[in-house]
């Protein structure tokens, strides 16, 4: 896999410290513009949470404004609607990497 140094470290090279507002925001207008290798998803809208159940129209919605910006997304969940997460990011053009966590009480 062929990864361009420029993409993988376009946030770890950007001093963040003692930047004002208005700084960040061009900073983060620059990062987005020049694309990133992937971004962590989640469909998840204002007020809900993991165990709630997402729709595809959602899913589809929330991954329409990343596209332009990157060629991967890693989503966390494979139950509640999350599963579509696959399908559609194919649909899109995009790349995809699952993590599940599994938790067991004992």
């Amino acid at each position: 896999m062929s990864i361009r140094r420029e993409k993988v470290l376009s946030l770890a090279e950007i001093n963040h410290e003692n930047k004002s507002q208005d700084e960040l925001s061009v900073l983060f207008k620059k990062v987005l513009k020049k694309g990133m290798h992937g971004l962590c998803f989640s469909p998840y809208e204002e007020g809900q949470k993991p165990g709630d159940i997402i729709t595809e129209e959602q899913i589809r919605r929330r991954m329409k404004i990343i596209q332009p910006h990157t060629q991967w997304v890693r989503s966390f969940s494979c139950t509640e609607g999350n599963e579509l997460i696959p399908k559609i990011a194919h649909e899109l053009g995009l790349k995809t990497v699952v993590t599940q966590v599994i938790t067991q009480t004992i």
